[in-house]
């Protein structure tokens, strides 16, 4: 995979945090701030650039995609680690630039990675062991071309997102090949490189960000409701492609990194707050963060690829 398309996708996959329910903007102070952990390193609980993340809803549990690792890492949501799974390679159970993670809601779930400088995706059990996989570079159906998002509905069905064909593709738990939708461009349902895709767990509906700027709702057959979004600072504008998750009540968390904020709208894309980077009691930078996930007790994660952490942070109060 060239280092080109490797440095594209990352930048596209970048972002991420939350908001809070207000209706003015504010900032992440040590009144949100949680914890964090994670340094740069090999080790256990250390990150080479992580990328993806989600809560095991079933388990109470995190996973973490170690990109520059090539591997997973499981920790309780609190930050403690469990295990791990991965090497380089393109062998079952081994990984090329890893980019996104999903769960099911099973318990113990499934776990399927977007193994993006392989072109497939991964499934596994929820202690690492291989199930199965599919996918290869193109542009048929089931092949990708460069994965930048994955994310897995109430019924167990799996949504991929890729830059390369600009196109959503929905598939069985086991890979089966169900539909797929989009093409290059800026009109409805189409996409200008998708980065990542989100879904309402409740009403299945599935939510997609591209660099121009925007988010796009659809039905979970491709179907388009609305779009909102355009390139700016002010509310409801983005300045790059936005990281994005779906709480459980159905509201949309958007990482705007290009204006160190996030912000939180309904799920039809009205705009209820956004927080600001300024006063971050851990350090970190809203920039910095690649994904971010609503777990189910309102906590916000999401992984900071710079400084190599995962950051924990609070969404109580919000509805």
């Amino acid at each position: 995979m060239p280092d080109m398309r490797i440095s594209f996708a990352i930048a596209v996959v970048a972002v991420a945090t939350i908001c809070v329910m207000m209706t003015i903007s504010v900032s992440i102070d040590a009144q949100s701030f949680i914890r964090t952990w994670g340094s740069f390193g090999t080790g256990d609980g250390q990150f080479k650039g992580p990328t993806g993340i989600i809560e095991d809803f079933g388990s109470n549990t995190l996973y973490v995609v170690d990109g520059g690792n090539d591997r997973i890492q499981k920790f309780t949501t609190d930050g403690k680690f469990i295990l791990k799974w991965g090497s380089s390679g393109s062998g079952d159970g081994q990984f090329d630039n890893p980019s996104g993670i999903g769960t099911d809601l099973a318990s113990p779930g499934y776990v399927w990675v977007a193994d993006a400088g392989n072109n497939r995706i991964q499934k596994f059990d929820s202690n690492g062991t291989f199930i199965t996989k599919w996918g290869s570079q193109g542009s048929g159906d089931g092949q990708f071309d460069y994965i930048t998002g994955i994310a897995v509905d109430k019924s167990g069905n799996v949504y991929v997102a890729g830059v390369g064909n600009n196109r959503i593709q929905k598939f069985t738990g086991d890979g089966k090949f169900i539909t797929k939708w989009g093409s290059f461009g800026t009109g409805e349902g189409q996409f200008y490189n998708p980065g990542r895709v989100a879904v309402d767990l409740k009403a299945g509906y599935v939510y997609v960000a591209d660099v121009a700027g925007r988010i796009q709702k659809f039905t979970g057959d491709g179907k388009f409701i609305k779009s909102w979004g355009s390139p700016g600072s002010g509310d409801g504008q983005f300045r790059t492609p936005p990281a994005m998750a779906v709480d459980l009540a159905g509201n949309v968390y958007v990482a705007d990194g290009g204006n160190d904020r996030i912000q939180k709208f309904t799920g039809d894309g009205q705009f209820v707050t956004k927080w600001t980077n300024l006063g971050m009691s851990s350090g970190g930078n809203l920039y910095d963060a690649v994904d971010i996930d609503v777990g189910a007790l309102k906590k916000v994660y999401m992984t900071d690829r710079d400084h190599n952490r995962v950051e924990v942070l609070s969404a109580a109060g919000t509805s």
